[in-house]
């Protein structure tokens, strides 16, 4: 009986050896496998950065005139305030749309259509009737005479949703904001464009 149980423990200890063995063999065969995904992943698929960069100086047409100018946060061209005059006036900039990251993007949000004023009956900044206020029939006028774009500089083409913007690139877009040549509607007043921030939002593709 002695001798069966001291072969028992024997095969139990051969058992416990044989198994500690094959775990230290995995770990260093499998080790610097794990190490390299690891690396592989920090340093190609982790970064996410969209932003605008590179804003230029207006360029100005006719009697325009930039009272205050846009800032560039993140993916978002801060409000400013613009003074148009007559048709034909027009302010343009030009930015970048940078994709500083490894993930291919897609504009999932995007303020097209601004209102371009913003009414406030305690001041006449947009008063095209000549009321003495800003009401809803001057943002009518206004929006029927103003164009506001923001187009890509290598095609023309306006920036809209499910536009790709590839990892590690960027696009040149031009916002410009025109009093409309074939306009024959003038304004009593001076009219302050005041509703021009633009935001995009963008998701992984």
């Amino acid at each position: 009986m002695k001798k069966k149980d001291e072969n028992k423990k024997r095969k139990a200890k051969y058992i416990a050896l044989a198994v500690i063995v094959i775990v230290i063999c995995l770990t260093i065969v499998y080790d610097p496998l794990t190490k390299n995904l690891v690396l592989k992943q920090s340093k190609h698929n982790i970064k996410w950065d969209i932003h605008f960069a590179n804003l230029s100086k207006p360029i100005l047409t006719g009697d325009a005139k930039v009272m205050e100018n846009p800032k560039l946060t993140a993916t978002h061209i801060g409000d400013y305030r613009v003074l148009l005059t007559k048709p034909g006036d027009s302010v343009t900039y030009e930015f970048d749309i940078v994709n500083d990251g490894y993930f291919d993007a897609i504009i999932n949000y995007y303020t097209k259509n601004n209102n371009l004023c913003y009414p406030d009956y305690r001041y006449a900044h947009c008063d095209w009737n000549g009321n003495g206020y800003d009401d809803v029939e001057d943002l009518k006028t206004i929006n029927s005479n103003i164009t506001y774009t923001l187009k890509y500089l290598s095609n023309n083409k306006n920036v809209d949703i499910g536009d790709e913007l590839k990892g590690k690139s960027k696009k040149r877009v031009v916002l410009k904001l025109t009093y409309n040549k074939d306009s024959n509607e003038m304004p009593k007043t001076k009219i302050i464009l005041n509703g021009l921030d633009k935001i995009i939002n963008y998701a992984q593709r």
